[in-house]
């Protein structure tokens, strides 16, 4: 969609683009390990968290909104400060790597053998798509 405004100053017209209502759309597609301290240990289902699509003005308001989702939805918990100290999770390319998501802390509870729960730190590989409308 676009849209022209013209500027009070100068009267003249300056073309910007809006997506939507001025918010994009992100797709997080997240797999779940655990620590490599925990392998053997504990076992997770990698696929606990489902796709989430969120839409957001910024990756990092969209995070914030997922964040909130996994506790909600599959009692995963992301601190604040695992959002802030967030690594770049990249793939390689012809042209070289390119960041594609993050790798983010989160933690859960195991349930023992004896039905006792533990929790424990897992690692959240999440792969982020933003979402743009077709042009036909």
């Amino acid at each position: 969609m676009l849209l022209y405004i013209q500027t009070e100053k100068t009267k003249t017209r300056k073309r910007v683009i809006i997506f939507g209502r001025y918010i994009m759309k992100y797709i997080f597609d997240t797999i779940a390990t655990t620590k490599e301290y925990d392998k053997g240990k504990w076992w997770i289902d990698p696929d606990i968290i489902s796709s989430k699509t969120i839409k957001a003005d910024t990756v990092i308001a969209a995070l914030e909104r997922f964040q909130a989702l996994v506790e909600e939805e599959r009692y995963v918990s992301i601190s604040n400060n695992a959002i802030k100290n967030k690594e770049p999770m990249y793939i390689e390319t012809e042209n070289g790597a390119k960041q594609t998501g993050f790798v983010i802390t989160g933690k859960t509870c195991f349930q023992t053998d004896s039905g006792r729960w533990v929790c424990h730190y897992i690692d959240l590989w999440i792969n982020v798509l933003t979402v743009v409308d077709t042009k036909f």
